[in-house]
């Protein structure tokens, strides 16, 4: 419950971004993830993460 506003790009990043959580939850997964993480989608994955950080640091 805060105040903080995401905008809808960045909310439908953090709902996909939430897949990566099976990991935890399921450790076979992890060898389906490293198929899917190449050097490029993981990059992408970052730039989102790190403007996701910034946007909520400005909102604190």
């Amino acid at each position: 419950m805060t105040n903080i506003e995401l905008n809808e790009n960045q909310i439908e990043f953090l709902q996909e971004f939430n897949d990566f959580q099976l990991e935890g939850r399921y450790p076979d997964y992890k060898f389906e993830i490293n198929k899917i993480c190449d050097y490029s989608f993981t990059n992408k994955i970052l730039i989102n993460v790190i403007e996701i950080k910034e946007c909520l640091i400005k909102q604190l």
